[in-house]
């Protein structure tokens, strides 16, 4: 069977990708450095747009990446569809949490995510 990827849009949309792993690092470190409190946001080491995210994952998982509305044709509400063509800018109070911190590589996340599923 072959593995398809679902494309929103013209697929230049800003995405920020952060691997989980990273983002619990940096969680438990503003917790036990008290760097932070309440909510943070943790941005990327950069956005990307959709279409890159796209063909990464494509080129990784082996799979072809595909119109949304010819996978699920009059499935899909509204609401959906403006999620994964919107622009969301991520950015956090506390910029001095992420400064030294290097982030994993989109194409490494993806290829250990393979391993794992």
């Amino acid at each position: 069977k072959s593995k398809s990827i679902p494309k929103c849009g013209d697929g230049e949309n800003s995405m920020e990708i952060v691997d989980v792993r990273d983002a619990a690092k940096l969680m438990v470190n503003a917790a036990f450095e008290n760097k932070a409190r309440g909510i943070i946001n943790i941005p990327s080491a950069g956005a990307i747009s959709q279409q890159q995210f796209l063909e990464k994952t494509a080129e990784v998982f082996d799979a072809q990446i595909v119109d949304f509305s010819r996978l699920y044709p009059g499935k899909v509400e509204n609401a959906v569809i403006e999620a994964y063509t919107s622009n969301i800018v991520l950015a956090s109070k506390y910029p001095e949490l992420f400064k030294e911190f290097e982030f994993s590589d989109l194409e490494t996340s993806l290829r250990l995510l393979g391993k794992m599923i």
